[in-house]
């Protein structure tokens, strides 16, 4: 987990607006495949995807709301 919590300290707090994308995108997919991980694998992911998009605006948000409804 030390190296999904590098690399979420770097999306959250990165001024490029495309590897932030991008990073929040990886932690997505490992949530939403999530029958190819163990479960406290997917728990660190969720965590970490929550503390990336918290303080975003709910335009940046949106495009993952679009994406939770499928998955519900």
């Amino acid at each position: 987990m030390e190296e999904f919590d590098a690399l979420a300290s770097l999306g959250q707090y990165s001024k490029s607006y495309e590897f932030s994308a991008k990073t929040s995108e990886f932690f997505w997919r490992i949530i939403t495949n999530s029958d190819q991980y163990k479960q406290d694998l997917i728990e660190g992911c969720i965590n970490k995807f929550s503390d990336m998009i918290k303080y975003k605006s709910m335009e940046q948000k949106k495009p993952y709301f679009d994406k939770l409804i499928p998955q519900l």
